[in-house]
């Protein structure tokens, strides 16, 4: 077997605390530098070469990092840490402020701020401005189509306004009076004294009897009330109550033919009262009456005197305990009978051991609950044990509590690789 040979190794981090014996090499992992110890010191074998260095932590001399120009700011970097710069912007000139117009240069600096004047804003089409509405895109006047405006009076011009009616309303006596109004016009209407009607004006003249159309009124079926007319004011008689006396029902008087078979004398009276005493009358029968059947049973059995039969019928004793041959054990309900307990109820086998060859083995439950003896094949399992299989080589310490197969494993990953360690 091939065996590997590996040198101490690490990074820079941790190399200054490295020591190394007398010949002891040593490898930078991220520097590729190599080191051998001579008992004192840490000697580098693959130096850089003079005036050059592959790698540094800082320059020798550091320099100086400067912005010009609209933005201004310096920082000194030697390359052992980042060097942030403050920048500073240069004004453009612009008072600080809102301004509606700007200037921009190439560069896309504001170099000028002023305040929006009519000439800056463009001439703009309808189409270009929304919520307009359609009055907009109309002209004034009184033309079809027209948006009417005020005249100098703040009126409407009287084009534009349709014909208006006031009603008038005319008193008058006669049919005669009522074509002589004159200045009637439509919509005005006449009250004819004469008949009780009204007369509206449907079209001129109003001399013409047919330009009068009679306003008619609702019909009111009801003529009178109990024979009555006008302001009616009924009595009982109107209604056919005439024998119906004004009493409060609390207080009237209710004639009952008494039942003197099977009520007392108090009991006649109490019914032939008023409806409050008869109604107490009957409270008292009823109050009785749950009194005398409280706490009775509700089912007797034939030739039982006072009294309930259980629901099971009879009473029956149950042993505490049964004799099962000279032993006396607990008894428990079998079907409502009770039985002693057996072995075979509570499931006990001897437990013992059992001789397989010459070697007394203790017995095991198996899946059924019997005391079964192991075999001699499961005795020879027990005795030598399973084959150890190879084992897998890992490169680490052995370990308390590592098995043999981990432990020789580690062991031969040793001797095949020789290794210097890290730091």
């Amino acid at each position: 077997m091939a065996q590997t040979l590996k040198l101490k190794r690490g990074n820079s981090d941790n190399f200054p605390s490295l020591t190394l014996e007398a010949g002891e090499p040593a490898f930078v992992l991220n520097t590729g530098k190599l080191y051998i110890g001579d008992g004192t010191n840490k000697v580098l074998i693959n130096p850089d070469e003079t005036g050059k260095s592959e790698t540094a932590d800082k320059l020798t001399t550091p320099r100086a990092i400067s912005l010009t120009g609209d933005v201004t700011g310096s920082a000194n970097f030697d390359g052992s840490a980042n060097a942030p710069i403050a920048a500073t912007l240069a004004n453009s000139g612009v008072t600080a402020g809102t301004h509606t117009k700007v200037t921009v240069d190439a560069k896309g600096r504001v170099t000028a701020g002023a305040t929006l004047a009519a000439g800056d804003i463009p001439n703009l089409t309808r189409a270009k401005i929304t919520d307009l509405g359609t009055a907009a895109a109309a002209n004034t006047g009184t033309a079809t189509g027209n948006v009417p405006i005020l005249d100098a009076n703040g009126k409407l011009n009287q084009a534009v306004l349709p014909a208006l009616a006031i009603t008038d309303t005319f008193v008058v006596a006669t049919q005669a009076a009522m074509l002589a109004l004159s200045n009637a016009e439509t919509g005005d209407i006449a009250v004819r004294t004469d008949l009780n009607k009204c007369y509206i004006l449907t079209a001129a003249p109003s001399s013409t009897l047919a330009n009068w159309q009679e306003l008619l009124n609702p019909e009111s079926p009801v003529q009178s009330v109990a024979g009555k007319t006008g302001v009616v004011t009924l009595a009982k008689a109107d209604v056919g109550l005439a024998n119906v006396p004004n009493e409060d029902w609390k207080t009237a008087s209710l004639t009952v033919t008494a039942d003197t078979a099977t009520n007392t004398t108090s009991d006649t009276a109490a019914k032939t009262g008023t409806l409050i005493a008869h109604f107490n009358w009957l409270r008292q029968k009823v109050n009785g009456l749950i009194s005398a059947l409280s706490g009775k049973q509700n089912n007797i059995a034939a030739g039982t005197s006072g009294k309930l039969l259980t629901s099971s019928g009879t009473a029956g004793t149950v042993n505490e305990a049964g004799t099962v041959g000279s032993t006396t054990a607990p008894v428990y309900l079998n079907a409502g009978v009770p039985t002693a307990l057996t072995q075979a109820n509570l499931r006990i086998g001897t437990i013992g051991t059992t001789a397989i060859g010459s070697t007394t083995l203790p017995v095991y439950f198996a899946a059924n609950g019997v005391p079964t003896a192991y075999t001699a094949a499961q005795k020879n399992s027990m005795v030598q044990g399973a084959t150890i299989a190879a084992p897998t080589l890992t490169n680490a310490a052995i370990a308390t509590g590592d098995t043999v197969q981990v432990a020789l494993g580690k062991l031969q990953a040793q001797v095949n690789t020789i290794d210097g360690g890290t730091f």
